[in-house]
């Protein structure tokens, strides 16, 4: 999955400072402007152009369109000590291999409206870029392929459009996006929020999204997709969604106000596969990871889940391997504190090999019907409970310590 654009990306812009015909453009600052600069590279003859811009505030509303011209190849760089603010906002349209690095961008506050928007577009790059706090959103791309965001702080933006501003970073449509190293802190509505294929967020934070318990942090939709290495904690709603199939691995996701994790989104479609595994889910204020009935045949396995409201795993949904995970001191709640919870409606599961303690309720609880349950662990009075309603279940080789065993 690994994304051929940041490779392109930088044999683009050697090319074109080793080239002695290409030279690059340079804005020295207001009020020379940027619009300007992007004009001449758009309509001298050379395809790929670099435009450096020196340290300063450029009160102007950037548009980089590359209809109508033969450009191929455009990179727009911040250079010197300093900042370098654009405060009326950036948009990239109908372009190819766009970059912006080291930018400050602004836009209007109160209109719905990201800073940076980028649409119909072939590679697009934002890299050491900021967006300003009371904006109404970071960076916004619609139809676009290959994306890279990397190194990017897009926190404080509020959510003025309901449900349609206060994101740090929208991507909608097309392939093959990667966000990587970037921060996304306090926003109102959704720190990263990505609706595409093949997409890999990676090594994110994103924290303190809110207020509303019906936010969440991290949204991810759409096929092949993976979230792995981030830090997603103390937001007021949801921790991470994920809808479709997707890697979640390595991550750690606590002290988020409801779910942790919730894999599926009571849609119309139902999606086979996923995988989650190696995270950490700790210290949420209900179900640690919740996995709903339009995801099936996912595997779960090695993932430490302690410390959370309700429920450490309840599964609504079926056909899932759950293998090797940790449960630990789920607290009593809605759910009943149970470690894992195979609801009525969650079939055909196997689980293998999971430990199970000092939960409030039952380490494993099973409601479900034709589930194989073998070789699991429960301690610290924790049980592995068969409920008299279900029919179908079986299993060997369990072990508890002070609690019921139905499948020993």
């Amino acid at each position: 999955m690994k994304s051929r654009l940041a490779t392109l990306l930088l044999l683009a812009a050697s090319l074109v400072w080793a080239d002695p015909a290409s030279a690059a453009i340079i804005v020295t600052g207001f009020p020379a402007k940027i619009q300007d600069a992007v004009d001449l590279a758009l309509s001298n003859a050379d395809t790929a152009d670099i435009i450096r811009v020196l340290p300063g505030t450029y009160p102007e509303h950037v548009v980089i369109d590359f209809s109508g011209t033969n450009q191929a190849i455009l990179n727009l760089e911040g250079t010197g000590n300093g900042n370098h603010v654009i405060t009326d906002g950036v948009e990239v349209l109908d372009a190819r291999l766009v970059t912006l690095f080291n930018f400050t961008v602004d836009s209007n506050h109160g209109d719905g409206d990201a800073a940076i928007f980028v649409d119909n577009t072939v590679g697009f790059a934002a890299i050491s870029c900021r967006g300003v706090a009371g904006d109404d959103g970071g960076l916004d791309v619609e139809d676009t392929f290959e994306v890279i965001v990397s190194n990017c702080i897009f926190s404080g933006m509020d959510e003025s459009v309901a449900a349609d501003s206060g994101y740090g970073l929208r991507i909608r449509g097309r392939t093959d996006h990667e966000v990587k190293n970037s921060t996304f802190s306090s926003n109102e509505f959704r720190a990263i929020w990505v609706e595409a294929d093949r997409s890999r967020v990676q090594s994110c934070v994103a924290q303190q999204t809110g207020p509303g318990a019906s936010t969440d942090a991290v949204f991810v939709s759409g096929m092949q997709n993976l979230v792995r290495k981030c830090k997603i904690r103390d937001n007021d709603g949801d921790g991470l969604v994920v809808s479709g199939v997707c890697v979640v691995r390595d991550n750690t996701i606590e002290d988020n106000q409801r779910v942790g994790m919730r894999l599926g989104i009571d849609g119309a479609t139902t999606f086979s596969g996923g995988q989650v595994r190696k995270n950490t889910i700790r210290d949420n204020g209900s179900v640690g990871l919740f996995v709903d009935d339009d995801q099936i045949g996912a595997e779960i396995r090695e993932n430490g889940i302690r410390n959370n409201e309700s429920c450490g795993i309840q599964m609504l949904s079926g056909a899932h391997l759950l293998y090797k995970n940790s449960v630990r001191e789920t607290s009593n709640g809605a759910v009943g504190g149970h470690g894992i919870f195979i609801d009525a409606t969650s079939d055909g599961n196997n689980l293998e090999g999971n430990s199970v303690r000092d939960n409030a309720g039952q380490g494993i609880r099973v409601e479900g019907d034709r589930n194989y349950i073998t070789f699991n662990t429960a301690k610290g009075n924790d049980g592995i409970d068969e409920d008299p309603g279900s029919s179908g279940n079986a299993g060997r080789g369990n072990k508890t310590s002070g609690g019921v065993n139905d499948f020993p």
